[in-house]
C-alpha cells in the first residue's frame, strides 16, 4: 500500500511539474512573408493615374509597408489597417508605357501581386487639326488695312491671336 501511496503521490508531482512547464511555455507565433494582390489602374490621363492593390495575407505579423512599385520605384500607400489600398500617381510622362505592381512587407518579408501595365494618354498640341483660311485684307486705306482669316478647329474653346505686318519681305506672320 505504501508503494501505491508513493507511486501515485510521484506521478502527481510529476504531473504538477510537466503543468507548470506546458504554463512556461509560450507558443512561439509564426510568422511568413504577406501575400498583395495588384486590383487595377484607372482614372489615366497624359500624366496621372490610380492604382488599386489589396493586401491578400499580413503572413501573421505586422504590416510595416505598403504600396507600389512603378518602373522599379517604391511609391508607398497608407498603412491604414485597411485590406485594399490605393495611390494617385502623378508626373508621368505623357504617351509612356509603365509597369507596376502591388507589394506589402511584414518583418519577415515582402509578397508581390502580378504586374501590370498601361500607358498614359498622349498629350493634345494645342494646334494639332488647326485649318488656317487667309481671307483677303478689306477696309484698305492708306494708313490702314483689316485682314481677314478663318482659324478653325473643334478642340479650341478659346483663345486670341495677332498678325504682324512690315514692309520687310518676313510679313504676314501670325502669332497666337
Amino acid at each position: 500500500m505504501k508503494r501505491a501511496v508513493r507511486q501515485t503521490t510521484l506521478l502527481l508531482f510529476t504531473a504538477i511539474a510537466m503543468l507548470a512547464m506546458l504554463q512556461e511555455c509560450k507558443r512561439e507565433k509564426i510568422i511568413v512573408n504577406p501575400q498583395a494582390a495588384t486590383i487595377s489602374v484607372s482614372d489615366i490621363t497624359e500624366n496621372e493615374a490610380i492604382f488599386k492593390g489589396q493586401l491578400e495575407f499580413d503572413g501573421g505579423g505586422d504590416i510595416l509597408e505598403r504600396g507600389f512599385y512603378l518602373n522599379g520605384d517604391k511609391i508607398l500607400a497608407d498603412n491604414d489597417e485597411q485590406k485594399e489600398f490605393q495611390n494617385k500617381v502623378t508626373q508621368l510622362k505623357d504617351d509612356t508605357k509603365y509597369h507596376f505592381y502591388a507589394f506589402a512587407r511584414n518583418k519577415v518579408g515582402t509578397g508581390y501581386g502580378d504586374t501590370l501595365e498601361f500607358k498614359t494618354l498622349k498629350k493634345e498640341n494645342f494646334l494639332t487639326n488647326v485649318s488656317l483660311v487667309i481671307k483677303e485684307a478689306s477696309n484698305i486705306t492708306s494708313h490702314s488695312a483689316t485682314l481677314n482669316c478663318l482659324i478653325e478647329n473643334s478642340n479650341i474653346s478659346r483663345f486670341s491671336f495677332a498678325f504682324e505686318y512690315s514692309k520687310d519681305v518676313n510679313f504676314g506672320s501670325f502669332l497666337l
